[in-house]
């Protein structure tokens, strides 16, 4: 956490407590002092896994160098959600749902 620039520090420590907590996929971009380069752009991505007990016991992960072109190029998790919600409505018969899910989706860009 030293070498998380100091502006992205609460809400990277936040995400990543989230992960531990929720064992949900954690992914956040942010800058990282660098000793012989200074700032640098990174992305992370990684997840805690749980026991049978739900007790934490391993997080692994990744963290790469980004340049913006690579950050605009990743894939929007919440468009991810969204679609495996609505393949869920549409199996459950909710049209409904089904189409709140396909107007958000539009609405995003991704339709």
């Amino acid at each position: 956490m030293d070498r998380i620039s100091i502006d992205d520090r609460a809400r990277v420590a936040a995400s990543i407590h989230r992960a531990i907590t929720t064992g949900q996929v954690y992914q956040e971009q942010y800058r990282i002092d660098h000793a012989g380069r200074g700032k640098v752009d990174v992305l992370s991505v990684g997840r805690c896994l749980k026991d049978n007990a739900g007790v934490p016991f391993i997080y692994n992960g990744t963290i790469m160098e980004i340049s913006s072109g690579i950050a605009s190029s990743m894939p929007d998790p919440l468009t991810g959600y969204c679609r495996s919600a609505l393949d869920i409505a549409q199996k459950r018969g909710n049209d409904l749902a089904a189409r709140y899910l396909s107007s958000a989706l539009k609405v995003i860009g991704t339709a």
